[in-house]
């Protein structure tokens, strides 16, 4: 499916689909309704999950630890009262060669491992959903959507008074720097695509990659900050209605070169109240919430393809709900050669299976010892 197709399919999405969703993000979402209702998710789901508190870093601690007991607990057998009986060192170490004992058996057959990764499944599964609304790029667009003026191809953020969609738009921005500089990327792309004719002659075009890096080596260095040397002017002839300004550190502020430079905004570490986080040095674009908002701007590369950025936590989160789901293929891996058919349509032979099993463990020892390309 191409992107429109995927977008049509999650927004017409019922909570009796069971193909669309992943089974955990299925039922974080269908909270609140009968299992197989075939309705949308309610409303006030969403707003449940953007105040639910965030999923703590002990959550990959967590999952490394499960997985690694989603193995070890499958070697013992749960009684009735929940406790688990370990299969003893000789019934283990004889497996590969003498085969499954009865009592070794009935404890594989209980499938606690599988149990457990699914249930670690659905963490990892809240976890990325959380990141994603933080620092995803739905929740970007969703912010541009709000801010972006078509008329002056800018963030419009000076009317008067702002709406409260605006204002909560801003503070999300002045508190979240990574989804502040992927609105901004955003934004910019919508503004030269407007002033081109639409996406595709913008993606004809490269999004000008080539003249706003031209821009950037233009606007850098002390005669960024100085207004008679008409260093902005290529920027403000691809953002008319943007306005500019070059931020240096601390140090570079005691340079007379750069006296005329605004400073970094860096939170003051004795302040009693919340700040903001630290914002960063170099060219960028400058918002009108107080006179410490601004968002760096984007390398060439970045704004011609409208690469998003992520944050580590997202990063993380994405990266552990992988490394489980392999996990959860490759405990289902021995099922999954055991349903398979030949070409008439019967079960496999045992030798059949055997040949698959093999094969299927050659390549993918082949595949993790692999030589690394230089």
């Amino acid at each position: 499916m191409d992107g429109n197709d995927v977008r049509e399919t999650l927004r017409s999405f019922k909570c009796n689909q069971n193909d669309v969703l992943s089974p955990p993000l299925k039922d974080l979402i269908c909270f609140g309704l009968p299992d197989g209702e075939p309705s949308a998710p309610l409303k006030d789901r969403w707003a449940d999950i953007l105040n639910a508190a965030l999923i703590g870093p002990q959550s990959t601690r967590i999952v490394d630890t499960g997985i690694t007991l989603s193995t070890i607990g499958d070697f013992a057998k749960r009684n009735d009262d929940g406790s688990f009986l370990f299969e003893n060192q000789k019934t283990v170490e004889e497996f590969s060669t003498k085969g499954m004992t009865t009592s070794l058996r009935a404890a594989l057959n209980q499938h606690k491992g599988a149990s457990l990764l699914g249930k670690l499944r659905w963490l990892s599964e809240a976890n990325v959903l959380q990141q994603s609304i933080a620092y995803g790029d739905y929740t970007a667009e969703l912010v541009a959507d709000t801010l972006y003026d078509a008329g002056t191809k800018s963030l419009k953020i000076d009317d008067k008074p702002l709406s409260l969609l605006k204002q909560r738009a801003l503070l999300a921005m002045q508190s979240n720097p990574v989804l502040a500089r992927n609105v901004v990327v955003l934004a910019m792309r919508r503004a030269i695509a407007d002033s081109l004719g639409g996406s595709e002659k913008a993606k004809a075009k490269n999004y000008k990659q080539t003249y706003y890096g031209l821009a950037l080596q233009d606007f850098r260095g002390p005669q960024a900050c100085i207004e008679a040397t008409h260093s902005a002017d290529k920027l403000k002839e691809l953002f008319a209605n943007w306005h500019f300004e070059f931020r240096v550190t601390s140090e570079q502020k005691q340079s007379a070169d750069f006296a005329k430079c605004p400073l970094e905004y860096e939170p003051d570490p004795a302040a009693l109240a919340s700040r903001p986080p630290a914002m960063g040095s170099g060219a960028a674009v400058s918002l009108s919430l107080g006179n410490d908002f601004y968002v760096l701007l984007p390398s060439p590369p970045v704004l011609s393809t409208g690469l998003f950025e992520q944050s580590d936590s997202l990063r993380l989160a994405l990266a552990y709900r992988d490394r489980l789901s392999q996990a959860i293929i490759d405990r289902n891996m021995g099922e999954t050669i055991n349903s398979l058919r030949d070409e008439a349509g019967k079960p496999l032979t045992t030798r059949e299976l055997r040949d698959v099993a093999f094969g299927v463990v050659n390549d993918g020892w082949d595949w993790q010892t692999r030589r690394k390309s230089n």
